[in-house]
């Protein structure tokens, strides 16, 4: 069965931005924001409580105050991040207070994901600041 095809533009229009032509800075940006979540998830994947928690920004840190604590609420609450099948990365929006990445997820039932990111700079470099996380209608029978 192949995943939904997920209509972001009718789902999420805060994410829909029109661009001509990323400048090199948004390209490097996209690119790294691309790597910061690859990495979270990776780690969440290995049970590696620490790398993820060193991937969120400073205001999550201070929410769940240890890395175990933080993979808890991850692994109950967003079991999709923290085991999925595919992932597919999708729009990319800069906005006043950091970035909005989408991501499209399979998780190991076979259901589709919209997971929204919100990210923040610290210190020059991304973090993950927040994650909305959407299921999408199925398409089985």
């Amino acid at each position: 069965m192949r995943a939904p095809i997920l209509d972001i533009a009718a789902t999420i229009p805060a994410l829909v931005a029109v661009q001509t032509c990323p400048t090199p800075a948004q390209s490097a940006d996209r690119e790294d924001v691309r790597l910061l979540i690859e990495a979270q998830i990776a780690a969440f994947q290995r049970d590696d409580a620490a790398a993820a928690f060193s991937l969120a920004s400073p205001g999550i840190r201070e929410r769940f105050s240890d890395p175990d604590t933080f993979l808890m609420m991850v692994r109950l609450n967003y079991h999709a991040v923290y085991r999925p099948k595919l992932v597919f990365f999708a729009n990319y929006r800069e906005v006043d207070q950091g970035a909005l990445q989408s991501v499209r997820i399979v998780d190991e039932e076979g259901d589709g994901w919209l997971a929204i990111f919100q990210l923040e700079r610290v210190e020059g470099a991304w973090a993950v600041a927040g994650c909305i996380l959407i299921k999408m209608p199925s398409e089985r029978a």
